[in-house]
């Protein structure tokens, strides 16, 4: 069986630190992002804040070019998260882990309501209430937008899909949404369960280290 085509559509630089992992794996990664990330001018003014939160690695590098303190308490949605954290300089940088509801919880669970705000620094669409549930759990919580991420124009998605299947790689094109437009999974199959059957049997898949979810899009574009 030849090796699974991904097209990679995420922003860099974590477009090709993704194809570099599936590379890893067994995958034949196609490099092509169709996100662009753009920091937006924001408040760098950090008095009276006790903590940082991020739930990107995006917003930590649009933060660390504004902000200077890096001795704040860093708290990161995921791993990869405080990876970039790290890398920008942040010195104590704590993990929740997992998503959103468990940032919140790590921020319950490790930081005083009374010590200062808790500031969380995001890109412009965010999927959860985060400052709602800190306020809810008698913090003081204020967010920051610090970068907006944008789809490139249609035609590169078109150029793309037509690219693909002008080459008989496929017959259907399926898209990654577990966590937005970032990771195209590109394969010969009949409708989506066969796709779903095909890619449950990828080792990257069955270990639990992508998590899949398909939705044709070919007619939607």
């Amino acid at each position: 069986m030849s090796a699974l085509r991904i097209a990679i559509t995420r922003a860099q630089p974590e477009a090709d630190r993704t194809a570099e992992k599936l590379r890893t794996l067994g995958a034949d990664p196609v490099v092509a992002p169709l996100l662009e990330t753009k920091d937006r001018a924001f408040d760098a003014d950090i008095t009276g804040v006790q903590a940082l939160l991020f739930t990107s690695a995006n917003g930590v590098r649009a933060t660390a070019r504004k902000i200077t303190d890096r001795a704040l308490p860093t708290l990161a949605v995921g791993d990869a998260t405080a990876r970039a954290a790290r890398d920008a300089g942040f010195q104590d940088v704590r993990s929740a882990g997992g998503d959103v509801a468990a940032l919140s919880a790590l921020a319950n669970g490790s930081l005083n309501p009374k010590a200062g705000t808790l500031l969380y620094l995001s890109g412009a669409d965010v999927a959860a209430d985060l400052v709602g549930w800190l306020i809810a759990a008698g913090f003081t919580a204020t967010r920051r937008i610090v970068y907006e991420a944008r789809v490139v124009d249609h035609k590169t998605v078109g150029d793309l899909i037509k690219q693909l299947k002008s080459e008989g790689i496929i017959k259907s094109l399926y898209r990654r949404v577990s966590d937005g437009p970032g990771v195209f999974a590109v394969m010969e199959a009949n409708d989506l369960e066969d796709a779903n059957k095909q890619v449950g049997r990828l080792p990257f898949v069955a270990n639990g280290l992508l998590e899949w979810h398909f939705v044709e899009i070919v007619q939607m574009i």
